[in-house]
């Protein structure tokens, strides 16, 4: 990312406050994603259900296609007819007759086809339709990409950071199936990264990601992409350990240091640089070996300390060792004075 200083006036224009043109731009790609979640869900719960169908009824379950500008991918298997639709982006259900003759296993969860039935579902539905949206992970991909030329200028990169919703926004986007779009999320998290005040701002956009996507751990679903790819694609993968390399080496509070690093370590990732380590891609060897050669050894480092401990144990004793001695020849000399001053005195 070029974070030029030249001021364009286009950028100008679209922020200011008659425009604002940054809240309606975080405001559709916030709407964007709870579209492209609720689709997720739906597809991860119905596939469930239809497996569960599958294993009673010896793999005769619900046929799911997907509408016709939705953002998930279709399972393989053809419509019947008599099915129920919706329009845009969501997904349809097919072979009622085959759906009621295995809802008496009760493998089919009735919050989820309430979910589809809801008001907010079907308002949305309507309004995408209208408005012939297309796929929401297209309109997700093209909105960072007008993130990233507001921020490729330094008034509107200001007015990004300082927008919280913004960084969230932009943070979310990882969930984009598109390791592509994925790999542009982290170069422009990384840049505010290294701004000052960044570190925070982007730590408390995975936050509120843990809180969203309801993970375990901070980190943990960018280290799944990372560890667990369905198709290697190397710029995802260095942009990936760019940016780790950046949330934990830029740090120079050491404790503050170490803790980060114990978070990415908690979650696999040294045992698997040490597996990667030897790519042939030589950007994603640069990465891996400025992380591992940065990397505090926890465990030699407390060895270390134990050592200054007991060297600066052995340091006082033998400093108080020291004053007992000065204090024992501070006592001879005394003596020594005393017999000095009677041997004159006898002489005289």
């Amino acid at each position: 990312i070029s974070l030029r200083t030249n001021h364009i006036e286009w950028v100008k224009e679209f922020l200011d406050d008659s425009n604002q043109g940054l809240d309606a731009l975080v405001d559709y790609l916030s709407f964007r994603q709870q579209m492209m979640q609720h689709e997720q869900r739906l597809l991860g719960a119905l596939c469930a259900s239809e497996e569960r169908l599958n294993i009673t009824s010896g793999g005769d379950g619900v046929d799911l296609v997907l509408g016709q500008n939705s953002s998930l991918s279709p399972p393989q298997s053809q419509p019947h007819n008599g099915g129920l639709g919706m329009a845009n982006g969501s997904l349809l259900l097919l072979d009622s007759a085959r759906q009621q003759q295995h809802a008496s296993y009760g493998f089919l969860r009735p919050t989820i086809a309430d979910a589809m039935d809801s008001p907010s579902l079907k308002r949305r539905s309507r309004h995408i339709a209208k408005l012939n949206m297309g796929a929401a992970t297209d309109d997700i991909h093209v909105s960072i990409m007008c993130l990233r030329a507001i921020m490729n200028n330094k008034y509107g990169f200001n007015m990004v950071i300082q927008h919280r919703e913004a960084i969230n926004c932009i943070a979310l986007s990882l969930i984009h199936k598109s390791l592509r779009t994925k790999a542009l999320v982290l170069e422009l998290l990384a840049a505010i990264c290294l701004v000052k005040g960044g570190h925070e701002i982007i730590l408390g956009s995975f936050d509120n990601f843990k809180d969203v996507c309801q993970e375990k751990r901070r980190f943990q679903t960018l280290m799944e992409y990372f560890m667990n790819f369905e198709a290697f694609n190397i710029d995802f993968m260095v942009a990936c350990m760019q940016f780790m390399n950046i949330v934990v080496h830029s740090v120079e509070d050491m404790n503050y240091r170490v803790h980060l690093q114990y978070e990415f370590t908690a979650l696999g990732l040294d045992k698997y640089l040490e597996r990667i380590r030897l790519t042939e891609s030589e950007e994603l060897k640069v990465q891996i070996s400025a992380y591992l050669d940065n990397v505090f050894d926890v465990a030699a480092l407390m060895e270390d300390s134990e050592t200054k401990t007991s060297a600066l144990e052995r340091v006082q004793e033998l400093d108080d060792q020291l004053e007992r001695e000065i204090d024992r020849n501070s006592e001879f000399l005394y003596k020594f004075a005393e017999l000095e001053s009677e041997n004159i005195n006898l002489k005289a």
